[in-house]
């Protein structure tokens, strides 16, 4: 078996993604944020900021900054993911579709409520796309409307 040391390298990095989301549901944003950190530097190494890899680490960072309601950071990490994303939204219209239903809860936290009503609009469009109309991933969007 042979594993090119990239794949090696990636191996490592998704192990601290890994690690990240797990501290993430633990609510040790501190330690999450650590890792998924590590986790972007070997990402930005091996595969560039461009890649989509790198792009769904930032919007877990992102997802990160929300849990602490940090949400000026949250919106800079979800806006720069979706920056990469948008390059080829055909193939990424279900993280676009996370990204901009989270973005509606910042805007709802924030008492922006027409704004959150677009962004959870654009969230429908772009998960319709992907799951069709009668999808329950559909389902939370609406309850964010």
């Amino acid at each position: 078996l042979f594993v090119s040391t990239k794949g090696v390298v990636e191996l490592v990095a998704a192990i601290h993604y890994n690690i990240g989301v797990v501290y993430a549901e633990m609510n040790e944003y501190e330690k999450s944020l650590d890792s998924l950190k590590k986790c972007l530097r070997i990402r930005g190494t091996i595969h560039g900021e461009e890649h989509i890899l790198y792009a769904q680490t930032i919007q877990k960072i992102g997802d990160v900054f929300l849990g602490m309601s940090d949400y000026h950071e949250a919106m800079e990490s979800y806006n720069w993911a979706l920056d990469v994303m948008y390059k080829d939204p055909g193939v990424h219209r279900d993280y676009i579709g996370e990204i901009l239903d989270n973005k509606g809860i910042i805007h709802t936290n924030r008492g922006d409520n027409d704004e959150a009503l677009k962004c959870h609009e654009e969230a429908l469009k772009s998960k319709r796309c992907v799951f069709g109309e009668d999808h329950p991933e559909l389902a939370a969007t609406y309850a964010h409307m």
